[in-house]
């Protein structure tokens, strides 16, 4: 709306500055506070090469990002517009959680450390896998749920594949068709009918 015809005294509340305990400088590298007239802030800081926004910013049209986006928070979606996505690295230092609803298409490789993924509605965390010591990616699964918590290691090399708990081998399956199964000094006590085990080197079966 103009202010034309309308005096100082009847408009200055609406004047937006940049004023700070230095008048009459304008705008700066360093990003000053805006202010009304009257002396109230907002949560907007205009600089001469950036802005930032201190609070909720909301969009009711597309938003388009020219550069890199940099939060310390979440960021979430429905995922319907995530195509063709640059590759990506993460360094595991990032403290906030990516949610994204829908599917997820990369036009690049996706480099991480650790890789988690969260069931839609469920207090659980379903670890994928993550670099071991010598930069060779270890395939397992963590599952973390509420008062429990279980732990598993599925290890794929090039010639078998392998369950572990922790460093103990519960099962190993090779490709020239060997199965072997975790060894023990002593039968278990309660065994179910159609159980095996894998006593001392010599397989049990119970009836």
């Amino acid at each position: 709306m103009a202010l034309t015809g309308k005096s100082v005294a009847d408009t200055y509340k609406d004047l937006l500055t940049v004023s700070g305990e230095t008048t009459n400088q304008g705008l700066e590298t360093t990003r000053k506070r805006v202010f009304d007239g009257e002396g109230i802030g907002s949560p907007m800081y205009l600089g001469t090469t950036s802005v930032e926004f201190q609070g909720p910013i909301t969009t009711t049209d597309n938003l388009t990002v020219d550069g890199y986006i940099t939060y310390t928070g979440s960021i979430s979606g429905n995922g319907s517009g995530l195509t063709n996505l640059p590759a990506s690295e993460w360094d595991g230092t990032r403290t906030g959680d990516s949610s994204i609803i829908g599917d997820l298409s990369l036009t690049g490789d996706l480099t991480t450390k650790a890789l988690y993924m969260r069931p839609i509605g469920l207090g659980a965390i379903l670890k994928v896998g993550e670099l071991n010591s010598t930069n060779e990616l270890q395939l397992y699964v963590d599952l973390v749920t509420k008062g429990a918590s279980t732990k598993g290691n599925l290890n794929l090399d090039d010639d078998a594949v392998s369950l572990n708990k922790g460093s103990d081998k519960l099962l190993e399956a090779k490709d020239d068709g060997t199965i072997r199964i975790k060894t023990v000094s002593s039968l278990p006590s309660n065994p179910s009918a159609g159980d095996m085990v894998n006593k001392d080197g010599e397989l049990f079966i119970n009836v």
